[in-house]
């Protein structure tokens, strides 16, 4: 029993590096994957746990967006705004992912405001206000300036995105638990 438990998780180890075309190894241990046949070429290693990649690309999803009550943060473009996007299987599984947590389950954006601008209907962001709930809603778009970090033991991943390509609706639902940092 045991033996066959080790086997599982050495095949499953072992699968995510089969479907790697390259390992970025940045620190302490921290590697990167980046799959065959991925859209992003790795550029740079930036300030500890940061590595940055070079392409434009579509990602494929669905996204989420809520507006909490004001709070202080200067170090955000606007504390009030939480927006973050799961990429479907298929889009997950060409994104350079931290090997120790496999795949990319949610990317954040470096410039929200313009995601916002393109893609949530002024009338969706008014009926939201900061009442917590969630409009969400499926869409592929185009980015580029992928980069992943860690922080907290936690990976964390962004895009700048560029332009829409396909949108469908919007839904608004009750608040959910949206991810949070440490």
């Amino acid at each position: 029993m045991r033996s066959s438990a080790i086997a599982l998780v050495l095949t499953t180890f072992l699968a995510n590096y089969a479907v790697a075309d390259q390992l970025i190894r940045i620190e302490n241990g921290l590697t990167y994957a980046i799959p065959k046949g991925s859209p992003a070429a790795f550029a740079k290693r930036g300030d500890y746990t940061t590595a940055f990649f070079d392409g434009q690309f579509r990602l494929s999803g669905k996204y989420f967006y809520s507006r909490l009550p004001s709070i202080s943060n200067e170090d955000i473009e606007d504390p009030g705004i939480r927006l973050y996007f799961i990429p479907d299987r298929k889009t997950r599984m060409k994104l350079p992912y931290w090997v120790q947590r496999g795949h990319v389950k949610e990317i954040w954006f470096t410039n929200n405001a313009d995601f916002i601008h393109d893609v949530i209907p002024p009338s969706v962001i008014t009926s939201i206000g900061t009442s917590g709930r969630v409009a969400s809603g499926r869409v592929t778009i185009v980015v580029d300036s992928y980069q992943a970090s860690v922080e907290c033991d936690t990976p964390s991943y962004a895009v700048r995105y560029i332009a829409v390509n396909a949108l469908q609706s919007t839904h608004i639902t009750q608040a959910g638990e949206l991810p949070d940092g440490c």
